[in-house]
């Protein structure tokens, strides 16, 4: 397998923007790959030019399209080339992959894949950085913490791991567990990673035990969980109001105080923190009438899509100096990632960002709940 990511995007765009039409959707782009794919399939085999004839110029195209998109690319047999779409472990991104992927169309001689998938069983290893990392040298162990059960919480172990070589084996593994249990389960599945020497392991687990490992930790979650949805009609709210010590502005919350002393957080442990900044108003932080009432109508127009019966959960909303963030806690991240990213297309009146994260327990908000409690 080959991997590249887009690079010289200036130089590409030159050479071959203003010649052919604008890729605007997932069908643009797979009508344009598709006219090309024989094109591609032949210089490919070759192995002349691939760079600069096919894979610069797919790299340009995936960006043209949304930025964010990478691909891996290798012959499994003398006849298909396998063309995997990945989003190199962004969560963000991996909608996006699926439904591109999901749209292609069927091309004879390829083989179009969502996202790096792995192999429990394989005896695939990688060397970088003249390190090895394969299932001879990579154990893991499992840790425990009472007050998040639900959470997985695994250490590995590489016999070269020392303060010195830590970024390259922490890399290393990551890329070694893609090839092991697939990029999803990489980035979806495991709450908190360590990492260690092996020599610091007392009873360690063969990495090739990891993906049963994980898929019993699934199905335990899923037993437990599956199913449970939260109606918000008649919960309470309550709100809050403090003094930043450093900038004395005020920070104003309104929060859900059923939601946050709820003993079922695990079930929707995708934590999405949207963030609309706007001009504040004077030295207050707060913006005028009308921008509040503009902010409030995003938050209602994101309500609307994400309900909480469908398993997104408003908890509540911040606002200082400048900014509103508002936390919503999902089942899954798909949706409202597509939703937000939506929202964001169609507002110009504010910037707007947001950060999606697992955080099965909702750790990030703890600071409101304990100053809910103090109010």
């Amino acid at each position: 397998m080959l991997w590249f990511k887009i690079h010289g995007m200036k130089f590409l765009k030159s050479l071959f923007g203003s010649k052919e039409q604008p890729i605007k959707t997932n069908q643009d782009f797979w009508r344009w790959f598709s006219s090309n794919s024989n094109k591609f399939h032949k210089i490919f085999e070759s192995k002349k030019n691939i760079n600069e004839d096919f894979m610069e110029i797919l790299a340009e195209k995936l960006n043209e399209l949304r930025p964010g998109y990478y691909f891996l690319i290798g012959m499994p047999d003398d006849k298909t080339i396998e063309l995997i779409l990945t989003a190199d472990g962004v969560i963000r991104n991996i909608p996006y992959v699926e439904q591109l992927v999901e749209d292609a169309p069927k091309i004879e001689g390829w083989d179009i894949i969502a996202l790096k998938q792995g192999d429990p069983q394989s005896n695939a290893g990688i060397e970088m950085h003249d390190l090895k990392f394969d299932q001879e040298n990579i154990t893991f162990s499992e840790e425990t913490d009472a007050n998040y059960p639900d959470e997985v919480i695994l250490t590995f172990y590489h016999p070269d791991y020392n303060e010195s070589s830590s970024q390259e084996i922490i890399g290393g593994i990551f890329i070694y567990l893609d090839i092991l249990i697939g990029e999803l389960n990489n980035v979806t599945l495991l709450d908190e990673v360590n990492f260690a020497n092996s020599k610091d392991c007392n009873e360690p687990i063969p990495v090739t035990k990891l993906g049963e490992y994980l898929k019993w930790r699934e199905s335990e979650f899923l037993e437990k969980y599956e199913g449970l949805r939260y109606d918000t009609d008649n919960d309470d709210y309550s709100g809050y109001e403090a003094v930043n010590p450093e900038t004395r502005k005020t920070v104003i919350g309104v929060f859900n105080t059923n939601l946050l002393s709820w003993d079922s957080k695990a079930s929707h442990p995708w934590i999405l923190i949207l963030t609309i900044e706007y001009e504040a108003e004077g030295e207050s932080g707060f913006p005028n009438q009308d921008d509040y009432v503009a902010i409030n109508e995003l938050e209602d127009n994101l309500n609307y899509v994400l309900k909480d019966a469908e398993g997104y959960l408003n908890i509540g909303r911040k606002t200082y100096d400048g900014s509103r963030d508002i936390f919503y806690a999902c089942k899954d991240f798909r949706k409202p990632c597509l939703e937000t990213d939506k929202l964001i297309s169609k507002t110009s009146d504010f910037k707007m960002h947001y950060e999606i994260f697992k955080d099965k327990y909702w750790r990030c908000l703890e600071h409101f709940t304990n100053a809910m409690n103090n109010t």
